[in-house]
């Protein structure tokens, strides 16, 4: 059988500027005392990198500084065969928004191999010349599962939270970072967090 299990992999914590970091930290090597931290590296594509090269396992999980993981995500096994993938897939959960009860991928817990990291351009690095390729959801061999095994807190501070949702509603706006011209036509389930986030 071709399966990855969670526990094998390092866990990366990845923080900026979020006034929970140090907390959820705390918690996060109580869990899993394994588990590593990257902080402060300007660009998501930078910190993403810095993960890889801090990670001592082909593949990691990164954690975002406003999150809290259930201790059950150890248990997590990924059936390769049954799911009809290889091993160049990258994997995310749905992340759970504690202010608002959405679950997306938003603050999801995400698996990574070193060679994928390594070798993307996204973000702040990414050319231009591959509309997927700008945000990590976009590329094909990204996997969404929908099960939960984290909560995110994204009001820590007044600041935190308004950063949170103003980022949020832009990018349930757009499509692959091109503007959408009409309410109407943005997709349906970025329409509905879009108002969730509007409203709370």
């Amino acid at each position: 059988m071709n399966r990855i299990k969670v526990q094998d992999a390092d866990f990366v914590f990845l923080s900026y500027d979020e006034p929970n970091a140090d907390r959820n930290y705390a918690d996060l090597k109580k869990k899993f005392p394994w588990a590593k931290r990257v902080h402060a590296v300007k660009g998501l594509d930078a910190a993403h990198k810095a993960c890889a090269n801090i990670s001592e396992t082909e593949r990691f999980i990164t954690i975002d500084a406003d999150t809290i993981v259930d201790k059950n995500f150890l248990d997590v096994e990924i059936d390769l065969d049954a799911l009809g993938l290889d091993n160049t897939y990258q994997f995310s959960w749905c992340g759970k928004i504690a202010m608002n009860g959405l679950m997306y991928g938003n603050g999801s817990l995400k698996m990574w191999t070193k060679d994928f990291v390594k070798n993307m351009k996204t973000h702040e690095i990414h050319d231009g010349k591959d509309k997927n390729a700008i945000e990590f959801c976009h590329f094909p061999n990204y996997y969404q599962f929908n099960e939960n095994y984290s909560t995110s807190y994204v009001n820590a501070s007044p600041y935190q939270a308004w950063r949170s949702g103003f980022r949020e509603g832009v990018k349930m706006s757009i499509d692959r970072y091109v503007r959408v011209p009409r309410l109407k036509d943005i997709w349906w389930q970025n329409y509905h967090r879009l108002l969730v986030w509007m409203s709370v």
